[in-house]
């Protein structure tokens, strides 16, 4: 791509701008990806406030791209992998960079405790307390088969009937298999004929950042 001087870059997005003003756009955002091209969608269009696709009456795809090209960082301040930039210019000459990216967290764990089972679901299980864990998400959820003893080198085989009461505790949580999902573990004490389910949602949140801002005014 031929490099061309800030002078000459900000005439071509001066008389853009003087186009968004003209046709009463509010904003226009072009929406790049994370290596800084911009998506063409089939001709070089962009976003009137939200709008879109409007066509300009020429490409400035390539002036955008030079102009974002040096702020590329590609994760936003607080480590978030950046997948995507927007760049908004505004009538007012006002211009900015906006990075966006997907930050996966979890909740802290809550948990519930269930001592009023059958006992016949502890038969054959050994006193000691030991756990199974538990996983879902994109809508499919599964508990281990097996539960174990920390620091132990025994699995221990989940009946179906334990099997059926764990997922039953889980049906305090709606949703637990499905899209971002959860984890967690259940700590079961036979001993005491007892279960604590302890539970962590995940979850997923669209996170956009200001990376850079300028002003084209004369």
């Amino acid at each position: 791509m031929e490099k061309m001087d800030s002078e000459k870059l900000k005439v071509i997005l001066g008389l853009f701008i003087k186009f968004i003003e003209k046709t009463g756009c509010s904003e226009a955002t072009f929406n790049l990806s994370e290596s800084g091209e911009v998506y063409h969608y089939g001709d070089a269009k962009f976003y009137c406030g939200g709008v879109g696709n409007i066509s300009p009456p020429f490409n400035v795809n390539h002036v955008i791209e030079q102009l974002v090209e040096p702020y590329l960082v590609g994760e936003l301040s607080d480590g978030t992998e950046i997948y995507e930039y927007d760049v908004i210019i505004e009538p007012n000459s006002d211009v900015k960079l906006i990075g966006r990216g997907t930050s996966y967290r979890t909740e802290e764990p809550e948990s519930i405790e269930e001592d009023d089972l059958n006992p016949e679901i502890f038969q054959g299980l050994p006193d000691e307390t030991f756990y199974v864990d538990f996983s879902g998400g994109g809508d499919s959820g599964y508990i281990e088969d097996y539960g174990y003893i920390p620091q132990g080198a025994t699995d221990i085989k989940i009946s179906e009937e334990l099997n059926d009461v764990l997922y039953k505790l889980l049906e305090n949580f709606g949703g637990w298999e499905i899209n971002e999902g959860s984890q967690g573990r259940f700590e079961i004490t036979p001993s005491e004929k007892k279960i604590e389910l302890t539970f962590s949602w995940n979850t997923e949140e669209t996170i956009e950042e200001t990376i850079e801002e300028w002003n084209f005014a004369d």
